[in-house]
């Protein structure tokens, strides 16, 4: 199914609300309306809602620049899936590290993420919705599944980022983390024939509900579909990109750079109009007529009138002050957005910066991916634990015996940062707490950012007995252990 259309056809939001009337809260009006402001920014419309504007229309896109700095330094190098030690050592396909990382994997994980944060940070929400595909039904081979290398023995899980605009949750009054019900609504291009037996393209509200107990699917209000929803979860996964208190949706990191980028916009677009003024200037005439003057270089004119004075229009007022204003606007810009010049490629000098000073200088970004870390990690924790729990439903892992479900599903998620690390001094560091009793191994081996630790310590022991002359022991030496 498509929700996606040309928007240079139509406004697909404005013609969404006409279509569907009365069936959207207030909320939902002014959210829908707020992400069509700021998909336009961000893919460069930048002069749509600005009305008539005469001359150059100059377009600076900050409001794309800071969003994939943002997706970069968020999503960038992924994240790391860790479980708990109880399930550390479950060998063969049951291992569900395994499969998590078997599942993101061949639905392109890196590609997911970075639509995941191009989306919180556009619209201020992310959506992940997880379903699972049969390769077979009832013994026959399932012909809407496409696996033509064989690779897939029962099916697959797939991972879909929606779109914001075509989510529409109900909360319970009285907890807002409680979903109750979860809508998918888009305007699905059909095509109708007239009487006549030409066709002609046309659209039906599509309406996909979930709740615990079943799925149903409506073209306008018409139902066309209801089945049992076996996995009795509704799987799709909320993460906002910052919260805003008492609201069921987040905050978009563009909002209020929106107005600034404006402004930054209109004041280039005057300087490029009256750079454009002086650079072909308007020649003036007073005291004679032009109609006979002939313009161009190397001309010469000749019989005006005793009077008569002929200038090119010049520049009067300073061009420096707008440009201090223009300076000033970008500088805002940046300040509004909390990001450092020099992560836009400025002038910095990093040639000798140590990694703590280089946090320092991008402490204000630093703070904002962290913010959105903390709610990334427990949205991809839950959604981890929805694929789980459909992988065990459809048979696809299963849960061993003495191992307890809620050790089974739970797993954290680990980012690692995007700014270089200083090795030897973390090294050195921690060999000096060993030396006062103050780490221990496992201790040493998270601060290092190793993931299966457990299993890391155990091959490492092996290691130390099959090869010590590895780690710089002289077996022939006698050593005196008191």
């Amino acid at each position: 199914m498509s929700y996606i259309f040309d928007k240079r056809t139509y406004d697909p939001v404005n013609f969404f609300l006409s279509k569907t009337g009365s069936k959207l809260n207030p909320e939902d009006r002014e959210r829908l309306q707020r992400i069509r402001i700021a998909w336009n920014f961000y893919e460069g419309y930048h002069w749509e809602d600005v009305g008539e504007v005469e001359g150059p229309q100059v377009t600076v896109n900050y409001c794309k620049t800071f969003v994939n700095k943002f997706v970069s330094f968020e999503f960038g190098k992924g994240f790391v899936i860790k479980m708990m030690p109880e399930v550390e050592n479950i060998d063969g396909e049951n291992d569900p590290l395994d499969f998590l990382n078997k599942v993101w994997g061949y639905n392109e994980k890196d590609t997911k993420l970075l639509e995941l944060g191009q989306s919180k940070s556009v619209t201020g929400d992310g959506w992940l919705h997880a379903y699972f595909t049969p390769k077979y039904i009832d013994g026959k081979r399932n012909t809407e599944f496409s696996d033509p290398f064989d690779e897939y023995e029962k099916g697959k899980i797939t991972i879909n980022i929606l779109p914001s605009s075509i989510c529409f949750p109900e909360y319970d009054e009285l907890n807002k983390d409680k979903m109750l019900r979860f809508h998918i609504m888009f305007l699905m291009p059909i095509e109708k024939q007239n009487i006549f037996g030409r066709t002609k393209e046309s659209f039906i509200l599509y309406r996909q509900t979930w709740d615990t107990q079943s799925i149903t699917e409506y073209h306008d209000e018409k139902q066309i579909s209801n089945l049992p929803n076996k996995y009795e979860i509704i799987p799709f996964v909320h993460i906002k990109n910052h919260p805003l208190h008492g609201k069921n949706y987040g905050l978009s990191d563009i909002d209020d750079m929106i107005p600034v980028n404006t402004e930054l916009n209109l004041k280039k677009s005057n300087m490029s109009d009256i750079i454009d003024y002086h650079s072909a200037p308007i020649t003036l005439i007073f005291g004679a007529r032009a109609h006979n003057l002939e313009r161009g270089p190397n001309k010469v004119w000749g019989g005006l009138p005793k009077d008569a004075k002929v200038e090119n229009l010049r520049l009067e007022g300073e061009l420096d002050a707008a440009q201090k204003y223009i300076s000033d606007t970008k500088q805002e810009l940046l300040e509004i957005a909390n990001i450092p010049v020099g992560a836009l490629g400025g002038e910095m000098n990093i040639s000798n910066t140590s990694a703590i000073a280089l946090q320092i200088a991008l402490m204000p970004l630093l703070e904002k991916i962290e913010d959105k870390h903390k709610l990334d990690r427990e949205g991809l924790s839950k959604f981890n634990k929805i694929l789980l729990l459909i992988g065990v439903k459809e048979k696809l892992i299963t849960i061993p015996e003495g191992i307890k479900p809620k050790d089974f599903y739970h797993n954290d998620i680990v980012f690692e940062s995007m700014l270089p690390k200083d090795v030897l001094m973390e090294l050195q560091a921690l060999d000096l707490e060993r030396k006062m009793m103050l780490i221990t191994r496992t201790d040493a081996l998270k601060r290092l950012g190793r993931d299966n630790i457990e299993t890391r310590l155990k091959e490492l022991d092996v290691e130390y007995d099959k090869v010590p002359e590895f780690y710089g022991i002289d077996v022939n030496e006698d050593i005196n252990l008191n």
